[in-house]
């Protein structure tokens, strides 16, 4: 699956995603839009944790989806 070729990348207009009953990624497409800055310093004042790293995030799914 994962060494399929594209044969063709396109977007769709929002209301072909209305037709097609998207309607929740029309409400989230702001977060495509621009980039996302992600922010963890409230929570780390507030609850007193740290949030982890890209890395560990990105290995910690890795080995959750090999296990799965």
């Amino acid at each position: 699956m994962l060494r399929q070729e594209i044969s063709e990348i396109r977007s769709y207009s929002i209301a072909e995603m209305e037709a097609l009953g998207m309607h929740e990624l029309i409400e989230m497409s702001y977060l495509f839009e621009n980039p996302l800055l992600v922010d963890s310093s409230d929570a780390e004042v507030l609850l007193g944790i740290k949030a982890s790293s890209l890395e560990v995030m990105i290995a910690d799914t890795l080995r959750d989806h090999r296990r799965a």
